[in-house]
C-alpha cells in the first residue's frame, strides 16, 4: 500500500476546526462530523475544470466527480449520489429567525475563514471573501437561502444543508 492504515486514518481525523459546531479537517480532508454517517473528501478547480471527491470512510463507499468547464457543480453530484445511497440520518440544528436589527448588523462581506495564513495563500485568499445578502423583506440570506440562527454566531441555511460560524481572525476582520 501508498500509505499505511495509521496514516489514512489520521488523515481523515480532525486535526483543526475553525468553530465546534463546524465540521472539521483533516490532513488533506474536510470532515463533515454532523452528517451521519459522517463524510470525508475534497474538491478544488482551475479556471476550466472542478473536481469534488467524497468518502464515507465507514461504509467503504466513495465517489469522484469531475467537469470540464467554469460552471460545473461537481460537489452537488457527489452529494446527491452519496444522498441517494446514504441518506444523511442526522437533524440540522433548529434554527430561528434572526430580529431585523440583528439581521441589518449580518448583512455584508465577510473575509473567507478557509485560507492559508502564510506567503502568497494569505494575500490572494484574504482578498476572496463572502456575503450575506438580504430578501425583499431585509431577512438575512446565504446562498439563495434564508439564515436561520442556532445559537450565537452560528447559523444554519432554511434548507439545513450548510452551517456557518462567525469567526473573529485577528488582522482579518469578519470571517465565515
Amino acid at each position: 500500500p501508498l500509505l499505511s492504515a495509521e496514516a489514512l486514518q489520521a488523515m481523515m481525523s480532525p486535526q483543526f476546526a475553525n468553530h465546534p459546531s463546524l465540521g472539521s479537517i483533516g490532513f488533506g480532508f474536510w470532515i463533515d462530523d454532523a452528517r451521519r454517517p459522517r463524510t470525508v473528501g475534497h474538491g478544488g478547480s482551475t479556471k476550466h475544470h472542478r473536481a469534488e471527491m467524497v468518502l464515507l470512510p465507514e461504509q467503504g463507499f466513495g465517489v469522484f466527480v469531475a467537469a470540464n468547464g467554469d460552471t460545473g457543480r461537481p460537489s452537488s453530484v457527489a452529494e446527491a449520489v452519496v444522498d441517494a445511497y446514504f441518506p444523511n440520518t442526522a437533524r440540522a440544528p433548529a434554527g430561528e429567525s434572526i430580529a431585523p436589527e440583528a439581521a441589518r448588523e449580518l448583512i455584508g462581506p465577510y473575509k473567507a475563514a478557509r485560507f492559508g495564513l502564510h506567503g502568497p495563500l494569505r494575500f490572494i485568499n484574504v482578498m476572496r471573501g463572502a456575503e450575506i445578502t438580504a430578501d425583499a423583506s431585509g431577512a438575512p440570506q446565504w446562498r439563495g437561502q434564508a439564515l436561520l440562527s442556532t445559537g450565537p454566531g452560528t447559523f444554519v441555511t432554511a434548507d439545513g444543508r450548510t452551517r456557518l460560524a462567525l469567526v473573529d481572525r485577528k488582522g482579518i476582520g469578519r470571517s465565515l
